[in-house]
């Protein structure tokens, strides 16, 4: 029930180079703190590294929703897998 340790667990699976897992892991920091931005902020990474562009943009304006100080990290980010989504 801690959005932290399911984070913490999906960090550790994404640098070792399981993506699934790591989303997987995500997903319940999400269910568990809708509000968790760093879950958000990792969710993005990891759609980002699976080619999910939009997903990723979507993720990490969620963060910068619940946490605004990412908003200045996170832009050029978000413009970027924008960006990538619309190309051809």
């Amino acid at each position: 029930r801690n959005p932290f340790a399911w984070t913490w667990r999906a960090v550790a699976r994404r640098n070792a180079g399981d993506l699934p897992s790591a989303e997987r892991y995500l997903r319940r920091a999400i269910a568990v703190g809708p509000k968790h931005a760093e879950a958000w902020q990792e969710l993005g990474q990891v759609s980002f590294e699976l080619g999910r562009f939009q997903a990723a943009a979507d993720a990490w304006k969620t963060a910068v929703a619940h946490n605004g100080a990412l908003a200045s990290k996170l832009r050029p980010r978000i413009d970027e897998a924008r960006a990538r989504a619309e190309a051809p």
